[in-house]
């Protein structure tokens, strides 16, 4: 009887730890891929979130972003943390945005506004092929924005957003 109890008490002790593991952060460092679903801490920043399904994130040597791709959403997600108070966010989300590589993000309509996060769709110019972008942002109580940017196929677009939604809703903020 009582090795049955040590058995259960150990097995629960063992998924415990699990969970605990899962949920607590990962330092992202330059050059290591990360998984769908570990969550990972932005150095130095306060922010964390969870990489979605069908992704992979990396932090680029020597780039202040973190980006996630994925083959089947035919999408990539960058993220960018930043001190900026709600008004500067919003003139940068106003400006066209550039990529690198010859492609620009250019705004195609109003920013929205919605409590502390910031909502706006893009057109990607200069691409071979044809890609649409979106951004969400949300800025904490302290300062601390943080955006993602995404660029995607058409035909994925709309799962993206939502996918960035969820990204924004999910991600802690420390400040």
């Amino acid at each position: 009887m009582r090795s049955i109890i040590a058995r259960v008490a150990g097995m629960a002790a063992v998924v415990v730890l699990m969970v605990l593991q899962s949920a607590s952060a990962v330092v992202m460092k330059p050059g290591v891929e990360y998984s769908e679903g570990t969550r990972v801490d932005t150095p130095g920043t306060g922010a964390s979130f969870i990489i979605p399904d069908s992704y992979t994130g990396i932090l680029p040597h020597g780039a202040t972003f973190f980006v996630m791709g994925s083959k089947v959403q035919k999408s990539y997600i960058f993220v960018q943390v930043d001190q900026m108070n709600a008004a500067d966010a919003l003139e940068n989300m106003g400006n066209p945005y550039p990529l690198g590589h010859g492609m620009t993000l250019m705004p195609t309509g109003k920013i929205r506004k919605i409590d502390q996060m910031l909502v706006a769709h893009y057109s990607v110019e200069g691409s071979p092929q044809p890609l649409k972008g979106y951004i969400e942002a949300r800025i904490s109580d302290g300062g601390l924005s943080i955006r993602y940017i995404a660029i995607s196929a058409p035909e994925t677009a709309t799962h993206v957003h939502g996918v960035v939604h969820n990204l924004i809703q999910d991600t802690e903020l420390d400040k």
